[in-house]
């Protein structure tokens, strides 16, 4: 198996991390010495025209954030609000503000875009997307461009510059908050008590554990629980898999902070794991990892070659011609709508006066 640059197994446990407890705390305190300067009015926070809904998490690594934005963007398209979304596009090659999208058509490559607003301009192709590390200017391009009733911002918990209406912030459901360690040592970007900063607790994944995470880090705000499904299993040209695999033989690749997440899902669905590689979170593909790819599949009984959405995107065009090649498509799904709406009603009350 091939080993993603970013995971971290002793985020899961306490013991050798607890050796980098000095950095973790150096880093703790510089954190919260910066959310005390935005907190008191010594950093200034950026308020723009229309609300803005900030789905991020305090964790490093993956919990659905994407995804998440994707399903609420697509949630409000569906109430007939304008939606614009920001994004900071990690790995990309360009420089500066990007509109990947315009809301009719895409205008940038994945390349230029990075891999996850990408996949969001192609997922919801009526909504426009920016990228750039500057989330205030990318918020002043949105809207004097695009004259948005609501931006969502991806990934922006810790980015305070761009004042935000609502905070969402997202969690994996099997152990949320890993070893409960900041940076170095465990996977948090701030201390956990810093979450009071949070509108609503979005919990991605199986529900087992919700009530234990409700309980350690819970503080009053509202709970949402939603699950991964898998809508289809996809090839370049639109050819389409039922999703149950059950007794498929596969081999699977992704570049996920959360790789496990994936493989679940295939196992979930039936399939038979011949092998499963990993690469590191935002990877870009070259032809000799296309053909080590390959030559696992070769030497394995699988019949197909699955990734994720996310991966599919970043893959040289070569292999799109080749039928064996394939992703599947996974949605975020949520029961707790009611809860939504009294979480989004506030947002767009009329009565709302800090944006006239």
């Amino acid at each position: 198996m091939l080993c993603s640059g970013r995971r971290m197994p002793f985020f899961e446990n306490k013991w050798p991390a607890i050796l980098l407890l000095p950095f973790s705390l150096l880093y703790g305190i510089t954190m919260a010495a910066r959310n005390f300067c935005y907190d008191h009015g010594f950093l200034k926070s950026h308020r723009l025209r229309c609300p803005v809904i900030s789905v991020g998490n305090i964790t490093v690594g993956g919990t659905g954030k994407t995804p998440t934005v994707a399903f609420l963007a697509k949630y409000l398209l569906g109430k007939g609000k304008k939606v614009c979304i920001l994004s900071r596009g990690y790995g990309r090659t360009s420089h500066g503000p990007v509109v990947v999208s315009d809301g009719n058509q895409m205008l940038a490559s994945v390349q230029e875009a990075g891999d996850e607003p990408y996949l969001l301009a192609k997922k919801l192709p009526d909504v426009p997307v920016i990228a750039d590390r500057n989330r205030v200017q990318a918020g002043q391009m949105a809207v004097s461009l695009f004259n948005p009733d609501v931006i969502f911002l991806d990934d922006g918990f810790q980015h305070r510059r761009l004042h935000r209406d609502l905070d969402i912030v997202t969690f994996k459901s099997s152990k949320p908050l890993g070893n409960g360690l900041v940076l170095p040592a465990g996977p948090l970007r701030e201390f956990v008590h810093n979450l009071k900063r949070a509108d609503c607790l979005w919990i991605n994944g199986k529900d087992s554990y919700v009530a234990d995470i409700a309980k350690r880090i819970g503080q009053g705000q509202q709970l949402i629980t939603a699950r991964y499904s898998a809508t289809g299993i996809i090839d370049a040209h639109g050819g389409q898999l039922p999703v149950n695999l059950f007794g498929t033989r596969v081999v699977a690749f992704c570049g996920l902070a959360n790789p496990s997440a994936f493989k679940n899902s295939l196992e979930e669905a039936g399939a038979v794991v011949e092998q499963f590689l990993t690469f590191p979170d935002h990877h870009f593909y070259s032809i000799r990892d296309v053909e080590r790819i390959k030559h696992t599949y070769e030497e394995s009984r699988a019949e197909i070659i699955l990734t994720t959405e996310k991966d599919w995107v970043k893959l040289p065009k070569e292999v799109y011609y080749d039928a064996r090649w394939k992703f599947l498509a996974i949605e975020i799904i949520t029961n707790d709508l009611e809860r939504l709406d009294a979480v989004l009603d506030k947002l767009f009350a009329p009565a709302r006066a800090k944006h006239p």
